[in-house]
């Protein structure tokens, strides 16, 4: 009966066991508290039996990450340290936001109170800085470290498709912003805009002037030559070359697609005199201006206005019509071919 009554108290003590480790294997936040002054140490982990032997053999080796902890455990002892589980989880998503609870609940970050460093849970070094003595040991141990292909594939593939939230990108270019760029950034970014200023630039597009109908390979290159500023030349072609005073201003692709006509409406937009302009649709002729028309064609110019008038069919074998009824007769829409006279010519 003695043999069956130790055997039995065995077996109630491995029953038992196994539920303590059972229930130590659980999730959940835990503490480490000093019984001599009341300081506590408060983390949590999926398994809290393993980690509770992880933090013991750190302690015992005078190797644990937390100073506090490890200065007091040498000072006071094993004995005087106890593990505690203050509350078990069964969702591990919530597992360090009941963790910054109890820190903060605790204020184990204050050093009255309790052993942790780190405010935040989610974040170690959070509030933290590195000791120069630290920095200079973190700085030995990176010096001269290459990796391997292998490793570095595995960092790229890793990397691609990765795209970063836009509160995160907002707040990387308000840093980029403020920080002031270092002498040796802004010597490569010259040497970048110097090798691709201009017409070296692959993204260059050429652009006309309608007015001396010169071909230039890039807005920069016609600022320069023109002696124009780029942001109005920038301006007027984004526009559709129209401007309201100076010269009028085409990308080339959209230049080669226009009829004379439509180019000469563009250089009339935004401009004064529309009125006076005439089309001789004898030569198909545009006239600035009904003097230009008179000395061209030495006709008179009481005929003329009788002509516009519609007094009379035509002056001396010429007709005329205004730009403006141009524009509105749909039967003269497919005059397309004329010249314009300048009368320097």
């Amino acid at each position: 009966m003695g043999r069956l009554h130790i055997y039995a108290l065995r077996v109630t003590f491995s029953i038992e066991r196994k539920r303590i480790m059972d229930k130590f294997k659980n999730c959940g936040v835990y503490e480490i508290k000093n019984l001599i002054n009341g300081k506590r140490y408060v983390g949590s982990s999926v398994n809290l039996l393993s980690r509770k032997f992880e933090h013991f053999k750190s302690l015992k080796n005078n190797s644990h990450h937390s100073d506090h902890l490890q200065k007091a455990y040498n000072r006071y002892g094993q004995n005087n340290f106890l593990f505690v589980v203050i509350e078990y989880i069964n969702d591990v998503n919530v597992l360090r936001i009941r963790e910054q609870y109890w820190i903060d609940k605790l204020n184990v970050c204050n050093s009255k109170f309790g052993y942790n460093i780190a405010l935040k849970a989610t974040a170690p070094m959070f509030g933290r800085k590195h000791s120069e003595e630290t920095k200079l040991h973190l700085s030995k141990i990176r010096k001269g470290r290459k990796f391997t292909e292998e490793h570095k594939q595995k960092i790229s593939n890793k990397l691609k498709g990765r795209k970063r939230p836009k509160e995160v990108c907002q707040k990387l270019s308000l840093i980029r912003k403020s920080k002031p760029l270092s002498i040796l950034q802004r010597r490569h970014l010259d040497r970048i805009n110097a090798n691709q200023r201009g017409e070296n630039n692959p993204n260059a597009k050429k652009v006309v002037c309608l007015q001396t109908r010169k071909i230039y390979g890039s807005i920069r290159t016609a600022s320069m030559k023109t002696g124009l500023d780029y942001g109005y030349i920038f301006g007027v072609l984004h526009s559709h070359g129209v401007s309201s005073f100076g010269t009028n201003w085409l990308f080339y692709d959209e230049f080669v697609t226009m009829s004379e006509l439509d180019l000469f409406e563009i250089t009339l937009k935004g401009g004064k005199g529309r009125k006076d302009i005439l089309i001789c649709l004898h030569n198909n002729t545009i006239y600035k201006s009904k003097k230009d028309a008179i000395n061209h064609l030495n006709i008179s110019p009481y005929l003329l206005n009788k002509h516009l008038r519609k007094e009379i069919a035509d002056v001396n074998g010429y007709k005329f019509i205004k730009f403006m009824d141009y524009k509105q007769n749909i039967k003269y829409n497919d005059l397309k071919e004329v010249s314009i006279y300048n009368d320097n010519d």
